[in-house]
């Protein structure tokens, strides 16, 4: 048997996450790409992270649902991590470098 924790990490680890790069000097774990499979998870956004731009990047939004299939991770929680939430879109928010959004 799995422990819960570990299923929440594997969930996470599992999700489709494209890292690749973006125009703008050193950039190199930038994203660019649309998810391959995250249905209505994307919110409307179209690439999973945009340098820069939280607000439009697929990664918190799906880390600040509690909403089944658009959460992550998608099993293993019920609430949201507020502070690696605002860990994540600081991150986001201080990369340089552009994707077209």
């Amino acid at each position: 048997m799995v422990p819960t924790m570990t299923r929440a990490v594997l969930s996470a680890a599992l999700t489709a996450f494209l890292f690749s790069g973006c125009a703008g000097a050193g950039n190199t774990v930038n994203a660019a790409t649309p998810p391959v499979a995250a249905g209505r998870g994307t919110g409307d956004h179209i690439f999973d992270i945009v340098p820069g731009h939280p607000e439009d990047s697929i990664l918190p939004f799906r880390m600040g649902s509690r909403e089944p299939g658009v959460m992550m991770p998608e099993q293993g929680r019920s609430t949201v991590h507020l502070e690696g939430l605002a860990l994540i879109r600081d991150w986001i928010a201080a990369m340089p470098g552009q994707c077209g959004v």
